[in-house]
């Protein structure tokens, strides 16, 4: 009998410590890990036993899980160390306005300087056509040229002719002739940056409105006419708008170009027809 007595007596002063014991075992242990007892859950805003940016379990909304949550609006985004205002609802910071890099953006960034009504010429928008490529990002035109001059250097005969021989040997295709828009308007703006291209060490084309003309026409559409408010268009996006002494817009020599550069493009329509 002392035996049993001896032997219930621990069991019962071992039952009683570990119900003493336990709750602050158990709080250490949460302490330690960052959880959080389910009666308490209610102190902390939660419920059920997580916290309300958390989900614990199967059958629940989709994106509820895990600690990530979506940035209220006026947060910053978690992404490449912004700290301005950010809308989610916004669409991304990648997609604005603006041109792609070039001179032709404002200093301030966002829209191009031609944006809006700057390519309006006597009341007329032109209808550019593959021409809009003139909005290309300067690395494009600056491998464009290295490939234009590549072409050049092996036959740049076209180039130095006269508007009328040209015109014929664009008629009777006798003469080798870059049709690609981009190259063409590279060779445009390296033309019209300093006067000149250099095609290699003993071939430089010197600006002319003839040289011009045939770069404006081939880079033009087929179907396209080209008129005055092409080229006042094609220029002002490449920065390089003929002016008078004065600072006005030189008129005189948009027509031309324009002219002759139509008298191109139709040439090489009835080329590419016949």
């Amino acid at each position: 009998m002392r035996k049993a007595t001896l032997k219930h007596f621990i069991a019962a002063n071992a039952a009683v410590f570990a119900m003493v014991a336990a709750p602050a075992a158990i709080d250490h242990f949460y302490a330690d890990f960052g959880w959080m007892p389910v009666a308490n859950a209610a102190d902390d805003g939660g419920g059920g036993g997580k916290s309300a940016d958390r989900s614990g379990g199967h059958n629940k909304p989709d994106g509820a899980g895990g600690s990530s949550k979506r940035p209220d609006a006026g947060a910053a985004p978690p992404a490449k160390g912004k700290t301005e205002p950010w809308d989610p609802d916004s669409k991304p910071r990648w997609m604005n306005d603006g041109a792609a890099g070039g001179s032709t953006t404002s200093s301030k960034g966002g829209r191009p300087v031609y944006a809006k009504d700057a390519l309006v010429y006597n009341g007329t928008t032109a209808e550019l056509g593959r021409m809009n490529v003139a909005r290309a990002p300067e690395a494009v035109f600056e491998r464009q040229l290295v490939e234009a001059l590549a072409a050049l250097n092996t036959d740049s005969s076209l180039y130095t002719l006269s508007l009328a021989d040209a015109l014929a040997a664009i008629t009777a295709e006798t003469a080798v002739r870059i049709d690609s828009p981009l190259a063409n308007l590279a060779l445009l703006k390296d033309l019209l940056a300093d006067g000149k291209i250099v095609v290699n060490d003993s071939v430089t084309l010197s600006s002319s409105v003839d040289l011009q003309a045939l770069l404006v026409g081939s880079a033009s559409d087929k179907t396209i006419p080209i008129t005055d408010a092409t080229v006042f268009a094609v220029y002002t996006i490449l920065g390089a708008v003929p002016k008078l002494p004065d600072g006005t817009v030189d008129a005189a020599t948009i027509s031309a170009i324009a002219a002759a550069a139509e008298d191109v493009r139709e040439a090489v329509l009835f080329a590419h027809d016949n």
